[in-house]
């Protein structure tokens, strides 16, 4: 699905060309964020370049991805569970009701790996597509997808470790 080298112009530039669109859906993750958003920009921005620059030829090991992420993003993975511990939170996972699922869901930590595997490229469902809708308190981190529904859990992740609060898909 991915151009990668067309996806790194369009981070880059953020200058999509509108028809390159044709056939798939674009999406918009709209994005609230409460500090000043330069900064934030500049984290994802810096976070999908290291990926991207890197998804080409050989996937790097995570003892690899380590040293080419930033430290601060570094520190935001939580540990791997041991088998152990995964079979105790399964457990405690299937007992929980549907809205606590969704609220621990939602503000729940990746581990590094569980994450990246997302972007690997043939894991990956989505396109980068551009950032627009820049207002006060929110803009729009816009992808491309083939269809609907599309794994988008590791991207919310992303926003919100570089500073957005809240994330409606549209």
């Amino acid at each position: 699905m991915n151009n990668i080298q067309e996806e790194i112009r369009r981070l880059k530039n953020n200058k999509p060309n509108h028809t390159e669109y044709s056939g798939k859906m674009k999406v918009s993750l709209t994005s609230s964020y409460k500090t000043d958003l330069e900064p934030i920009i500049a984290k994802i921005t810096n976070i999908l370049l290291v990926i991207f620059k890197n998804s080409e030829d050989q996937w790097p090991t995570l003892e690899e991805w380590e040293q080419l992420f930033p430290n601060w993003f570094i520190k935001k993975f939580v540990a791997d569970m041991t088998k152990e511990e995964a079979e105790k939170w399964l457990k405690k996972w299937r007992k929980m009701s549907l809205k606590k699922k969704a609220k621990i869901k939602e503000n729940m930590k990746w581990s590094l790996p569980d994450w990246i595997y997302w972007f690997e490229p043939e894991n990956r469902e989505w396109e980068y597509h551009s950032i627009s809708e820049i207002k006060k308190d929110s803009f729009d981190f816009n992808i491309l997808v083939d269809g609907w529904p599309f794994p988008h859990e590791a991207i919310d992740w992303l926003l919100k470790s570089c500073g957005v609060s809240n994330i409606i898909i549209k």
